[in-house]
């Protein structure tokens, strides 16, 4: 199948640029004018900005909670992601129940979305049930093409929760790898002093979900998980980057040679805490605005890092 899409503007990340482009059997052959024929199709994008499709990289469709269900959106509306451009998701394959994670990646790709993914779909493991074989699958998931796993800090008490012996062990064996790790990071005592307290006084209103979620204890665990992973030699990306705090310990390691990159939450570079006190409907919908890690205080605070330094951030939603 030869594809001709001609007569529109091209845009890269670095310039804008008039040309045709030929699409054999999916994939760009060439980019120029006068290209040869014949063609099967000529797509005329006279007016119109032709631009790289987009990859959304933190993407979670059927995710499962704790108890093995899901409540996210199944494959089948990925549909909606190219109508808006994106034409490739990563998403997170967590453990499915009593499955290691090789197996689990080979589940989610050959079941749970065999035939329903309308874009192209990449994976990035997930551990959310450490055993004794997961420092040892790392290797496993690097070779089928998985190079990237994420673990959560918090949660302490549930599957999910990493400690320190179990961070240090993945790291070690992923930078070994060529892996890069990726990390939720909250201080889990912290968080659970803040909520307990919270609990005893009697505050259990949706807007305590935030006031529980310090920005001092992201900021610790980001600086923790940075000089675990600089020790063990392991690249590492910090996700849900919601606070100033985490932010500065992510630029400072940067600065320092470091590599770490941070992937900000866009809800909490446009919008605010302060919703919660917002009187009338958005009372009744407090609820719909929990989200791990919360909304802050000053939503500009961590889109003023961007100017500073743009490559070391990714957008997560």
């Amino acid at each position: 199948m030869r594809t001709l899409v001609k007569n529109g503007t091209i845009v890269t990340a670095e310039s804008e640029y008039k040309a045709d482009i030929l699409i054999v059997d999916e994939k760009i052959t060439s980019i120029g004018t006068n290209l040869e024929g014949p063609f099967d199709r000529i797509l005329d994008a006279e007016g119109k900005d032709v631009l790289p499709g987009g990859v959304d990289n933190h993407a979670h469709f059927e995710a499962l909670n704790t108890d093995g269900i899901t409540t996210n959106e199944p494959y089948a509306t990925t549909w909606v992601a190219l109508q808006g451009g994106t034409t490739t998701i990563v998403d997170f394959c967590t453990n499915e129940p009593g499955m290691n994670l090789v197996d689990s990646v080979n589940y989610r790709l050959n079941v749970r979305a065999k035939g329903k993914v309308a874009p192209d779909i990449a994976i990035h493991a997930c551990c959310n049930d450490f055993t004794d074989e997961t420092v040892g699958e790392i290797k496993k998931l690097v070779e089928m093409g998985v190079p990237t796993m994420k673990l959560f800090l918090a949660y302490k008490g549930t599957s999910l929760y990493m400690d320190d012996s179990k961070l240090l062990a993945c790291l070690e064996e992923a930078g070994k790898q060529g892996m890069t790790m990726m990390v939720h990071a909250e201080n889990p005592d912290v968080l659970d002093k803040c909520r307990n307290d919270a609990a005893a006084t009697g505050h259990y209103e949706p807007k305590y979900h935030y006031m529980t979620r310090p920005p001092y204890g992201e900021a610790e665990a980001v600086s923790r998980a940075i000089r675990f992973a600089d020790a063990m030699h392991c690249p590492m990306c910090i996700v849900h980057v919601s606070c100033i705090e985490a932010g500065e310990e992510i630029r400072k390691a940067r600065a320092e040679g470091k590599a770490v990159i941070g992937a900000a939450l866009i809800r909490c570079c446009c919008a605010a805490a302060s919703w919660w006190k917002t009187a009338g409907i958005w009372v009744k919908l407090q609820k719909l605005w929990l989200t791990a890690l919360p909304i802050r205080d000053a939503p500009a605070a961590t889109a003023s890092l961007f100017p500073a330094n743009p490559m070391v951030w990714d957008m997560t939603s």
